[in-house]
């Protein structure tokens, strides 16, 4: 480890999202986050966690991605109207 390298510890219990997405992740594994400068002074930096993710960009919430219903055309552009057999 490069002697530079600085290591956060975060409180798994002040975040529920952030322990539901790291449960199942081991050392080693990595994270991706985004952080907020909170305070900033010569001698150190606080930040907050914005966003943080694992590898595969899951962000750990169980939050489905909603897909548009296939009754719903609205967002069909004419060539998935053309595919689906619905034109005009």
């Amino acid at each position: 480890m490069d002697p530079k390298t600085q290591q956060l510890v975060i409180d798994l219990e002040r975040n529920e999202d952030l322990a539901k997405l790291v449960a199942d992740l081991e050392p080693g594994d990595t994270l991706n986050a985004t952080l907020s400068i909170v305070a900033k002074n010569d001698s150190s930096l606080t930040v907050e966690i914005d966003e943080v993710t694992d590898e595969s960009g899951d962000d750990g919430s169980d939050e489905e991605e909603e897909e548009p219903s296939p009754d719903s055309e609205a967002e069909y552009t004419p060539a998935m109207k053309v595919m689906n057999g619905k034109s005009g």
